[in-house]
């Protein structure tokens, strides 16, 4: 079975096109659901995270406040990257060992859905490398619009994030996710028929 990572910054439609391919009945490792799977109340991550950023990023029913948190540590390389040596361990672990169980299938495609895809060193565990891309001014009006910040906001978000053309440089595939639906679509289901060969 052939592991393909699927990336792209913050407001490219990642989640979209990872939607698009669990409806083709793909099997989806998704980072981000680890991620928020690992902060549950009890967890360690989450101890560990309120020890380095204090009890006040917790909700009163002893949940993370994410948006709390995010606008703590965005902007901030220092707390970024505190808050990604506590998580991206867990995560990497998880998701090898899932990637050990799909190896023994014989066909098809799996794909770990990824936002920090090669920092995390999660593209090593890659055969191919899905990057999913769109004009800037588009990505920060849907980010508006999603977690309704301002563009300046998300303009920081995107800018502790590896670059558009970063990204491209180390694709074996580019989705465009500018257009319409439609078009997505169809790239979509070229790339399953090509890669399911």
């Amino acid at each position: 079975m052939k592991i393909i990572g699927l990336t792209g910054g913050i407001g490219t439609g990642k989640s979209t096109v990872s939607n698009i391919l669990k409806e083709h009945h793909i099997e989806i490792i998704d980072a981000d659901k680890i991620a928020r799977d690992i902060v549950k109340p009890g967890e360690l991550a989450l101890l560990e995270i309120t020890e380095a950023f204090g009890s006040d990023i917790l909700l009163e029913d002893g949940n993370l406040n994410r948006g709390k948190l995010a606008d703590m540590v965005f902007g901030d390389s220092a707390k970024l990257e505190k808050l990604e040596s506590i998580t991206m361990k867990r995560i990497v672990e998880i998701i090898e060992n899932k990637v050990k169980e799909l190896r023994l299938r014989t066909c098809g495609f799996a794909i770990i859905d990824a936002p920090l895809l090669f920092e995390a060193g999660l593209d090593k565990l890659c055969d191919f490398v899905w990057v999913v891309t769109a004009d800037e001014k588009l990505r920060i009006e849907r980010v508006c619009n999603r977690d309704k910040i301002t563009s300046e906001q998300v303009v920081s978000r995107v800018k502790n994030q590896k670059s558009a053309t970063e990204l491209a440089a180390k694709a074996d595939e580019l989705i465009d996710n500018s257009g319409d639906i439609i078009k997505l679509n169809q790239r979509i289901e070229e790339l399953i028929k090509f890669y399911e060969d």
